[in-house]
């Protein structure tokens, strides 16, 4: 007599006063067939019936639970897009900012931080979570430093064996009047991956833009970074 045989006999004999308890089978140790004090259904389909005559109907504005399975992002309505775009455009206007800033990844990664506090949060003024712009300036270094230190494990590599490459770009804030200079490198990766990365921006004497002086500066901010001017002889770099 097998363990199965067995479980629905103790099942048997425990349902005689009760129509309820011949739906379970209790569920015992296979060695001593002992209770282990669980039960189990004979059968879901029987036990979830009644749900099938469960006719109420349904509110428009619940939302399905097959949505929060869904692996395609769930879709806004036209009237609450209408009032994002609006939105967009008083912000644009009222900061004087360029209409295609809504397309930047910066903004938009902000957009998805914000749509995650909100949804483990509630509904939260922009005003209370946005950090003071001295707060920001101040972890300006430290998110920097960050970055380069994942970064520089594979550039310095790069550039001894002449895989990397630099662009610096210039240019002066219109309405400071300040000049500014950015290295860029790209290089390739240990694992052959061409890979591109912001080494540093730094302000920079816009009347002085001759090559000497640009040299100096990446020489400075490069040493800076654990780059001698021997790493720097590698590199191929491209002005714009």
């Amino acid at each position: 007599m097998n363990a199965d045989v067995l479980r629905d006999k103790l099942a048997s004999k425990q349902a005689k006063k009760s129509q309820v308890r011949k739906q379970f089978l209790q569920v015992v140790d296979v060695h001593t067939l002992s209770p282990v004090g669980y039960v189990r259904y004979k059968s879901y389909k029987a036990f979830f019936a009644y749900l099938n005559r469960h006719k109420c109907k349904a509110a428009g504005d619940v939302t399905a639970v097959s949505s929060f399975f869904n692996e395609k992002e769930p879709q806004i309505s036209s009237t609450v897009n209408g009032y994002l775009t609006t939105t967009c455009v008083k912000g644009c206007a009222k900061d004087k900012r360029p209409f295609d800033v809504v397309c930047d990844d910066g903004f938009l990664n902000a957009g998805d931080e914000l749509i995650a506090i909100s949804a483990k949060y509630g509904s939260i003024s922009a005003r209370t979570v946005i950090p003071h712009p001295t707060t920001v300036s101040r972890r300006v270094s430290e998110v920097a430093n960050e970055l380069q230190e994942v970064g520089m494990p594979d550039i310095q590599p790069a550039m001894k064996e002449g895989h990397c490459s630099r662009t610096l770009d210039k240019w002066t804030n219109d309405n400071k009047k300040i000049a500014y200079i950015t290295a860029t490198a790209h290089y390739v990766s240990v694992k052959w991956e061409l890979r591109s990365l912001v080494l540093f921006t730094s302000d920079f004497i816009s009347e002085r833009k001759m090559g000497k002086n640009i040299r100096n500066k990446i020489a400075r901010k490069s040493a800076k970074l654990g780059m001698d001017e021997g790493m720097l002889n590698n590199v191929a770099f491209v002005t714009g």
